[in-house]
């Protein structure tokens, strides 16, 4: 699952993809399928929150950037 993370946006959010046509699971694996017997491991939030402390600086840096590029009337 590792090799299908890849990172996408919108012009209203930035969105982690994970999976691809030959891994469709790992949506189910990490929010889980009840009436598949498939428990929930959140795997990408707990590395998202584990990891926090690393990527949240550069995530502000990036996002005053564009801010301060928007040019207004």
């Amino acid at each position: 699952m590792k090799s299908t993370v890849r990172a996408g946006a919108t012009q209203r959010a930035g969105i982690i993809r994970v999976g691809n046509k030959g891994k469709p699971y790992p949506g189910a694996i990490h929010w889980g399928w009840p009436t598949r017997g498939i428990k929930a491991q959140p795997w990408l939030t707990s590395a998202a929150k584990d990891t926090e402390n690393t990527w949240i600086n550069l995530y502000w840096e990036k996002l005053n950037k564009v801010i301060s590029s928007v040019k207004g009337d």
